[in-house]
């Protein structure tokens, strides 16, 4: 029987490789967005469009993605005890569902930015489905799956990622209002306040069903 000493030290190396490679599909968005001219403002405003939201001032894609999301999907992989092809197999393809859908929903957004404008998605888009796939796999599993002794780490847990999805929602650009940004933007629309009401509930159920459940 493997010690407790060698199970966290395989655990760890296992959240370094997952963070590693959700980093490594992070950079390769920023190549396509560089390559696309949508990357800086001055790319966007000469290649593009004079109002929008370059990759660099994005505050989801460009900064929740790898220095929130990321450690906390190390975090959820270093606890995350172990894997069934059974459980997982569904929870991986129930996640891609999610991250498809995620992604056509950005055709709705209104404000061209580094991985939706003029109507499609981009290259760099493709790379983020699937680094929100692996993301929503490895989330799935850690509610599903993981019972954890402290009823507070799935609380936090769930805070965290609200919070990830509010900043995805280029709230602090609708208050701010840059002159790069695109104009007349409300604070949180319709289709914001969904998108903050279906987090809000889904996590709360998750959350939950952790709690309870698991």
């Amino acid at each position: 029987m493997p010690s407790i000493k060698s199970k966290r030290s395989r655990a760890l190396e296992q959240a370094v490789i997952v963070m590693v490679l959700l980093w490594l599909l992070w950079l390769e968005q920023i190549r396509l967005t560089v390559k696309d001219n949508f990357f800086w403002v001055e790319q966007m405003q000469a290649y593009h469009c004079k109002t929008g939201l370059p990759m660099v001032k994005h505050p989801g894609l460009m900064w929740s993605d790898p220095f929130l999301l990321t450690p906390l999907v190390g975090v959820l992989v270093y606890y995350g005890g172990q894997w069934s092809w059974r459980w997982d197999l569904g929870i991986c393809c129930a996640s891609m569902i999610f991250s498809v859908i995620m992604h056509k929903d950005y055709l709705q957004d209104n404000i061209p930015n580094s991985h939706m404008h003029d109507g499609r998605l981009t290259p760099a888009a493709k790379f983020h489905f699937l680094f929100m796939w692996a993301v929503f796999t490895i989330v799935g599993h850690t509610y599903l799956r993981v019972h954890f002794d402290d009823p507070t780490l799935p609380i936090v847990m769930s805070v965290v990622l609200l919070v990830h999805v509010v900043l995805g929602t280029h709230i602090i650009h609708k208050w701010r209002k840059p002159e790069w940004f695109t104009p007349d933007q409300p604070l949180a629309d319709a289709r914001t306040r969904a998108v903050w009401r279906n987090a809000a509930v889904l996590l709360a159920l998750a959350t939950a069903l952790n709690l309870f459940f698991v």
